[in-house]
């Protein structure tokens, strides 16, 4: 079963599929470039992704997980699940939903459970019958996804259908920006993938897309640019310069700087205190 789902969330081949997880099991996986809903009909599990808040869900509930992004399932006991696949060009609803939608993306927060109403389980279960009788036309399937986001639209309110395909809005982040804009919070490519709630190699095959250096390199430097303001504030001492910027002890803020600057931070600081009191006896003169 662990490798059904594993091949079935990273080729996205089907719309719709019907799986069973074992009790007690526990599963993590990286959705493809399709966003899914998990629609939980009997069990319950927690599921956890990127630096949101997990949740848990049970029987007649279902959840959201983005493209691209590096989840975890924790089974309670056996569990069914339907695996829908939001497939980019079928998941548009009205526009201006959809701004509101894109309106509210972020990466943290909570992840938003949604009961099921029985129509959704009607279709699923239209689709399953299609299956048994042998019908594999793909165009079917792409309509019931059309079907099944109509539906959403007509059985839940607007606030609802916004905080439940939130998540789904985080990949209309540029990548470029959530990158500048969330640099200084990490330390290393490890922590910017789990803050982008992907993979490793995911995050470094994006970042090449669109920056020139490796992601490890760029983080780097900034990291040394950031060093450099606090180093020349002069307001947190040596010690909590090293906590902030993630180093496991001073001794080592001190390596990366003889590396990085080519001298030692303390060196650097009292470098930074003569030129300061430098300039403060020719602004007096």
């Amino acid at each position: 079963m662990e490798r059904l789902l594993d091949d079935l969330l990273a080729s996205g081949s089907d719309n719709f599929r019907t799986i069973e997880l074992p009790r007690s099991s526990t599963h993590s996986h990286e959705t493809s470039h399709h966003g899914v809903i998990f629609m939980v009909s009997k069990g319950a599990l927690t599921l956890r992704y990127g630096i949101r808040e997990p949740v848990r869900i049970t029987s007649n509930y279902m959840a959201v997980v983005p493209a691209h992004t590096l989840f975890k399932i924790e089974v309670e006991t056996v569990t069914r699940m339907t695996v829908v696949f939001i497939r980019k060009e079928s998941a548009s609803l009205e526009t201006p939903l959809w701004s509101a939608i894109i309106g509210r993306a972020k990466l943290d927060g909570h992840i938003t459970s949604l009961p099921v109403e029985g129509t959704l389980w009607h279709l699923i279960e239209q689709i399953e019958n299609y299956r048994k009788i042998g019908i594999n036309i793909s165009e079917i399937y792409r309509c019931k996804i059309d079907e099944f986001m109509l539906l959403l639209k007509a059985l839940y309110s607007e606030s609802d259908i916004v905080n439940f395909l939130n998540p789904l809005a985080a990949n209309h982040i540029d990548f470029k920006d959530f990158v500048m804009y969330n640099y200084s919070r990490v330390h290393n490519v490890e922590e910017f993938a789990r803050l982008a709630g992907c993979s490793v190699s995911t995050f470094k095959r994006r970042f090449a897309e669109h920056f020139p250096i490796p992601a490890y390199q760029w983080i780097q430097v900034q990291r040394s640019k950031l060093i450099l303001q606090d180093l020349a504030n002069n307001i947190l001492t040596l010690k909590q310069i090293s906590d902030k910027h993630g180093f496991t002890s001073p001794s080592h803020l001190n390596r990366f700087c003889k590396r990085y600057f080519g001298t030692s931070p303390s060196v650097m600081r009292k470098e930074f205190d003569r030129a300061e009191k430098s300039d403060r006896e020719k602004h007096r003169e």
